[in-house]
């Protein structure tokens, strides 16, 4: 009996055929992965480095010396500070991305739109763990890059380039070094279990979690600061940049004065074909001569001061500018009234949204007060439920949520006292200032996810070693924190509604109370006029009917009389429709005047007065 031993070999090169095309599938899956990392990491770093692009100094000469090393030396450091911003605004888009990825892995299925494959659980758990490593990578980074340009090496060295490496190399190991020892001497006098020791201090450098939770620790605090701080800025940006309509005075204004300019262009243009018509060419020279009035206008002395061949040039833009403006004098009612909808929508929806926010808090400091449970319980997958109870409606709440904070947090970060100097200036930024930037901002950054997770804005835990930071698991710690941030946030909402509300109802109960002694003044003025007149009107009948009376005593019901009780009728009553007519418009025109001054309430007295 002969045994057939095809099929075996059969099924085992199906078998390696099976796990070839696996290992395949996985190689493939881990190129795209890292393919898709690369490709936003370059969309972050293109962002960075147009935002440093229009802050940093343009003229390089006052910063620079001209040597070519030198050159390359200071675009080095500005394209790795560049690369840090790019990974701070990577770790603040962290977890919007990963909600709404986890939203879209919801809605489309795997099974069903298979376009969507990429898009999966260890693409973003990888982002998540990237990103980590790069942002302690940039903590290294930013601080070598000022030491590199600031840099001129070491002497007797062939290639200054690389001995600029080096001592920078050095100067930012020796910096680092010292600063975490004494972090970790700081920490061993709070926490006895940690002895200082050779050994204890070299996995203390070894230990990245640790490290990362310290800085982030310390950007926790400062969001703590930064953020009702920027919030009470953005409703004081609302007041500056909101409240002011469309302006059509000004605008009626520079059409004026550019409809002056144009007539005397003109004016001079046709002064122009008069002398070229009388002097042919030699018009010129005569026409050189200063025909125009003197005036203290810098604006007509420097008409005056031009050829006659930038003559036509300079009407054809003055007249388009005209016609722009005439344009904007054109506007409708309802875009004219659209700045006075957007500052109570805008306040509104800051109110609203603080509010919220406050509510989130709330109820995650119950939670942690009566239920509080370890952070790093369970590993998360994506696509399987939703983060929010609401579902998608939930989610995007959330997300809107992170962007606010981190918005408010930024705005609040230049008003500190000490860090508004570092304020950037667009074109006069020197490289000093945007290191400094770039570093505060990663630090802020470098807090968000645990920031996040430790208010309650957002409830799963974080992938990778943002979920192994130490001090997210501490119960008081955490609770003290919520606490804090509750009480900042509940006095930037009660200033932002009891103050601003109680000055505007203060602004609004005066302007009621100038609009009702102005109809009062006005109503007891109307009155005198209208007893005056109806006085003026019966005077002269009671004297008609005496001289009559007097002279023949008609018959009261004779047809003269009834003529001229008709006639003294008629006078009286379209004296009272006048009256009343008249003091309707004064009415409305008193209405018009205050309600136009609402925005200066400076301007109310002089208007009424």
């Amino acid at each position: 009996m002969k045994f057939d031993y095809s099929q075996f070999f059969r099924e085992e090169e199906d078998h390696n055929d099976e796990l070839l095309e696996q290992q395949y599938q996985e190689f493939f899956e881990v190129i795209r992965i890292y393919l898709i990392i690369v490709l936003i990491l370059a969309v972050l770093c293109f962002i960075s480095n147009a935002i440093i692009s229009k802050y940093r100094n343009r003229d390089l000469n006052s910063e620079v010396p001209s040597t070519r090393q030198d050159r390359l030396t200071y675009h080095v450091a500005v394209k790795l500070c560049v690369f840090g911003l790019a990974i701070a605004l990577a770790i603040g888009l962290l977890l919007p991305m990963t909600i709404i990825s986890n939203e879209i892995i919801l809605i489309y299925p795997e099974d069903q739109y298979p376009e969507l494959r990429w898009l999966n659980d260890k693409l973003i758990k990888q982002l998540w763990h990237c990103i980590f490593i790069f942002s302690n990578l940039c903590f290294i980074l930013i601080p070598f890059s000022y030491f590199f340009a600031e840099s001129t090496g070491f002497s007797r060295s062939t290639d200054n380039f690389f001995s600029r490496i080096l001592q920078a190399f050095l100067e930012t190991t020796l910096t680092l070094t010292i600063l975490s020892s004494c972090i970790f001497i700081g920490l061993s006098s709070i926490f006895p279990i940690l002895q200082p020791n050779f050994l204890q201090l070299i996995t203390f450098w070894l230990n990245f979690p640790f490290l990362y939770s310290c800085i982030s620790f310390a950007g926790a605090i400062l969001l703590l600061v930064c953020t009702p701080k920027g919030i009470l800025n953005l409703v004081i940006l609302l007041d500056e940049y909101m409240t002011r309509p469309y302006s059509v005075n000004s605008t009626a204004e520079k059409y004026d004065r550019i409809l002056i300019k144009e007539t005397v262009l003109l004016s001079r243009q046709q002064l122009l074909i008069r002398y070229r018509n009388k002097y042919g060419d030699n018009a010129s020279k005569v026409f050189s001569i200063d025909l125009l009035p003197i005036t203290k206008d810098s604006t007509l002395t420097d008409i005056k001061s031009l050829s006659p061949e930038l003559l036509v040039d300079t009407i054809e833009k003055h007249e388009n500018q005209r016609q722009k403006l005439s344009m904007k004098l054109s506007v409708s009612w309802i875009r004219s009234k659209i700045p006075w909808l957007m500052y109570p929508l805008a306040m509104a929806l800051l109110i609203v949204t603080t509010a919220f926010s406050c509510a989130i808090v709330l109820i995650n400091l119950l939670v942690t007060l009566f239920n509080f449970e370890d952070t790093g319980a369970e590993p998360l997958v994506l696509g399987i439920a939703s983060f929010s109870k609401m579902g998608l409606l939930g989610a995007s709440v959330q997300t809107l949520l992170i962007f606010y904070i981190w918005c408010a947090s930024l705005v609040g970060l230049y008003s500190l006292p000490g860090l508004g100097c570092l304020r950037p200036i667009a074109g006069q930024t020197p490289f000093f200032k945007i290191m400094l930037n770039c570093l505060l901002v990663l630090i802020l950054s470098s807090a968000l996810p645990i920031f996040f997770r430790t208010v309650g804005i957002t409830n799963f835990d974080l992938f990778g070693s943002f979920g192994q930071i130490v001090w997210i698991r501490n119960y008081h710690l955490v609770l003290s924190y919520n606490g804090a941030f509750l009480g900042a946030l509940t006095l930037c909402l009660c200033h932002s509604i009891v103050w601003k509300l109680s000055k505007e109802f203060f602004y609004r109960c005066h302007r009621l109370y100038c609009y009702l002694n102005e109809s009062i003044k006005s109503f007891t003025k109307q009155f005198n006029r209208f007893k005056t007149f109806c006085e003026i009107g019966r005077i002269p009948w009671n004297r008609h009917h005496q001289e009559q009376n007097s002279i023949n005593h008609p018959n009261p019901e004779s047809p003269s009389s009834s003529n001229g009780r008709i006639k003294s009728f008629y006078f009286s009553l379209r004296n009272i429709f006048s009256i009343v007519f008249t003091y309707l418009v004064s009415l409305l025109q008193l209405r018009k005047t205050i309600h136009s001054t609402a925005t200066s309430p400076m301007t109310i007295g002089k208007k009424l007065s």
